[in-house]
């Protein structure tokens, strides 16, 4: 309350110069008035333009944007290499989805189902099932199925997963 009285008298002070001022004076206060006041709209609006990207960062939209991103280009690269591979899937694009669902669930969480690892990856029965498999298990957490395997299965277990599948000239 006691810095409001010294302010208002402040700016009485100030009218009152104003008033004296001659007209090309008041023009010239008039005018840089407006252009700090644009100036601080203009700088305002830089900082909350800014924050944008910094509340995309803080929120994971800009991680998740990127993760799609990848994905998408990721199921392109896939889809591009089932062209060249020259073999044609035996199964659907269903039976890749639910394999890949069974695979992410046996590694996702607490513990590693191997068993479970070993069951779904006899599905595949030549390179072409193996990377429609592969692009529906996508890249949760930024990797793609090798790298989950890698993840969470031990040099045996990834011994046992190799064999299995080298039987379809995948090699991991």
């Amino acid at each position: 309350m006691l810095g409001v009285l010294p302010a208002a008298m402040v700016a009485k002070k100030g009218v009152e110069k104003y008033r004296n001022l001659k007209p090309n004076q008041k023009k010239a206060v008039n005018l840089t008035g407006l252009a700090v006041g644009a100036l601080v709209l203009l700088m305002g609006y830089k900082l909350y333009s800014g924050m944008g990207e910094t509340f995309d960062v803080l929120t994971g939209k800009k991680k998740e944007e990127e993760r799609k991103h990848n994905e998408i280009v990721y199921k392109k690269e896939v889809a591009k290499e089932l062209v060249n591979n020259g073999q044609r899937p035996t199964l659907t694009q269903i039976e890749a989805k639910d394999t890949a669902q069974a695979l992410f669930v046996a590694m996702d969480g607490m513990g590693t189902d191997e068993a479970q690892i070993i069951a779904a990856l006899q599905i595949p029965k030549n390179k072409a099932d193996w990377l429609l498999i592969g692009a529906a298990f996508g890249l949760p957490d930024g990797l793609n199925l090798v790298g989950w395997l890698y993840k969470e299965l031990n040099a045996k277990e990834l011994r046992v997963i190799r064999a299995t599948l080298s039987k379809i000239n995948v090699k991991i």
